[in-house]
């Protein structure tokens, strides 16, 4: 890759946001894929500091670790970034985008969702400017069990595995620990997470 092309395509980053309460192992992988399509520079997850339909979650400062502890192996171009939590609330993906773009308007943003997330899309605050702030740059995932969008293509179909059934797990002391990355279930156990 020439200088002139490297300086060019320095700023195409992938967001992922998220409740990540808790990160999973479907979470990971999306992670992984997005780093190895060659396509991105940069991936940055960022879970939400308040969820935008009133679900209760950890403290952002304890899903931010776990988050990081859940990526740590993929090495430095995977970054976990607590940003939602540093701007006005109540805040929206929308906000956070036009954030990012007003600190540096070359990025080149790409938006990370599953194919459930994309399909309720019309739930979202300002999709329609969103969408154009990113000049529609999206990577939808599958998940088994969901009918992917006909009108997108789905990068690759992640198992059937949700931050919801892993809290049910924990609390009703099931196993759950092929849902997570080790880390994480190590300290959803030492701090007594999700009882």
């Amino acid at each position: 890759m020439t200088d002139d092309v490297a300086e060019k395509n320095s700023n195409r980053i992938a967001i992922f946001g998220g409740s990540f309460n808790p990160p999973h192992v479907g979470h990971v992988l999306c992670a992984t894929l997005a780093l190895c399509s060659g396509e991105f520079d940069a991936v940055h997850l960022m879970p939400v500091a308040d969820h935008a339909f009133g679900k209760s979650l950890l403290p952002l400062d304890t899903r931010t670790r776990l988050t990081r502890e859940a990526v740590a192996h993929l090495g430095p171009r995977v970054t976990v970034d607590p940003i939602e939590g540093q701007l006005p609330a109540p805040n929206y993906t929308v906000n956070t985008v036009t954030y990012l773009l007003d600190q540096d308007p070359t990025r080149q943003l790409t938006l990370i969702m599953g194919a459930d997330t994309y399909l309720a899309r019309h739930r979202w605050h300002d999709w329609a400017r969103l969408e154009a702030l990113i000049a529609a740059r999206l990577m939808v995932f599958g998940r088994a069990g969901v009918t992917a969008p006909p009108e997108i293509p789905v990068e690759f179909t992640l198992p059937d595995i949700s931050s919801t059934e892993i809290r049910r797990r924990v609390a009703a002391a099931e196993p759950y620990w092929w849902m997570v990355p080790e880390a994480v279930a190590d300290s959803i156990e030492s701090e007594a997470l999700y009882r």
